[in-house]
């Protein structure tokens, strides 16, 4: 095995099988010459080639992550802000808009508990050139730090 492999590349492939999971920008096994840091921040060792050279379906999935971190990122600084209660309706059930996207909010905190635990489902809708307009599904977390617990 190379030094340089922090893990065995069978059981990489193994683990990946188990979970159907592929590298997106390769279609065959050649995945497992490449190092597990590689593999995991998708880069791609001909980073030089053109983005438009790339398959439709790993630059939608690629438009889909930064969209994804964009509302993210708004999400979290709004909850920052201080303003959530009136800009996301937390846990009220009630979807809102930010941007184009729209999602549901909530949030639960545990006694004793150093963090508030926000969620939030909804979608965002990607437009393509092709396609048009389509949604799609998005889930994610953040962790708030209390200094005082809740």
């Amino acid at each position: 095995m190379d030094s340089n492999h922090s893990i065995d590349p069978m059981f990489l492939s193994n683990l990946m099988d188990r979970l159907h999971l592929r590298h997106s920008l390769l279609d065959t096994n050649s995945f497992l010459s490449h190092s597990l840091d590689d593999l995991l921040l998708l880069s791609d060792p001909e980073s030089d080639a053109d983005v438009d050279e790339l398959p439709e379906d790993v630059k939608e999935r690629s438009l889909l992550a930064e969209e994804e971190a964009k509302l993210e990122k708004e999400i979290i600084r709004i909850i920052l802000s201080g303003n959530s209660d009136k800009d996301l309706k937390p846990n009220s059930g009630q979807s809102v808009s930010i941007g184009e996207h729209s999602i549901c909010v909530g949030f639960h905190e545990e006694p004793g508990s150093e963090y508030r635990v926000w969620e939030w489902h909804g979608h965002l809708i990607i437009f393509d050139e092709e396609d048009g307009y389509s949604p799609e599904y998005i889930y994610g977390s953040y962790f708030e730090r209390s200094e005082r617990g809740w």
